[in-house]
């Protein structure tokens, strides 16, 4: 389930589900506030939509939202949260409140991330815990209360294995960080993913794949495939050009380039 949306950022909860769908998950469904949910039902075909309760001041979800989000959560395997989910107090209180409930996988995305940088400290809470962080340079930073990143994959490694939250820092070269030491660098991908939408689509990727696999395979293919995807949409499109959404319909191509690649016996790259 992808768990964001609020008025003026519908699109990010909509590109992450269909990421989703796209990486093979079975069943998607996208809980929204009321507020946006005609835009976004009626745009997706594929994923079911839920509508909650919405804050008429803020657009996002609203307070009285969180319980039931919490309940449909419960017969979910992974959850995508934080896509356009927005910053306010009762967005704040559902992260925090599905974070230290939540029994499953998580990807924890955008503004989920917000949320969690303004969290007490709690790791010990997360050791054991499936928990992905997706953060650029600028998220990580907040989110580890560091004033720069001097060297990105000494960085992404001492976060994770310091909170036990599995680690992807976004950049020109992506670091996968696990707590248990494990570090791998994904070089694919262009400057033309530097753009609004890409990292929901990474999000809804992870978390599709996290449904079928490990995390660890969930995350690796993850950020292979989406770097891939860009690359591809860059080859024809431009990275001058290129729209997250064009990422989201090459994946298709990329994941059978790579089941032909086993059923021929080719080394993976």
């Amino acid at each position: 389930m992808v768990v964001g949306g609020c008025v003026g950022y519908a699109g990010a909860v909509k590109m992450a589900a269909a990421a989703c769908l796209r990486a093979g998950a079975g069943l998607v469904y996208a809980a929204v506030p009321e507020s946006i949910y005609v835009p976004v039902a009626s745009s997706m075909t594929e994923a079911m939509v839920l509508a909650f309760p919405s804050d008429p001041l803020t657009g996002g979800f609203a307070s009285e939202s969180i319980e039931g989000i919490r309940k449909k959560a419960e017969t979910c395997d992974v959850l995508i949260l934080g896509p356009g989910l927005g910053r306010s107090d009762s967005c704040q209180k559902l992260v925090e409140t599905l974070l230290r409930t939540f029994p499953g996988k998580i990807i924890l995305d955008a503004d989920g991330l917000y949320a969690y940088s303004r969290m007490k400290a709690d790791n010990e809470g997360f050791a054991g815990r499936q928990i992905v962080v997706t953060p650029h340079h600028g998220e990580f930073m907040r989110i580890s209360h560091s004033d720069e990143i001097r060297n990105p994959v000494e960085a992404a490694s001492e976060f994770a294995s310091g909170t036990g939250l599995i680690t992807v820092l976004k950049g020109p070269d992506t670091v996968i960080s696990f707590p248990n030491g494990k570090t791998y660098i994904s070089r694919k991908g262009n400057p033309g993913m530097a753009t609004g939408g890409s990292g929901d689509v990474l999000a809804g990727l992870i978390g599709g794949f996290a449904a079928q696999f490990s995390l660890e395979q969930a995350v690796i293919n993850g950020v292979f495939i989406h770097g891939t995807a860009g690359d591809l949409a860059a080859e024809e499109l431009s990275e001058y050009s290129m729209l997250p959404t064009d990422i989201i319909s090459k994946v298709p191509l990329v994941i059978k380039q790579i089941l032909n690649n086993k059923r021929e016996g080719l080394d993976d790259e």
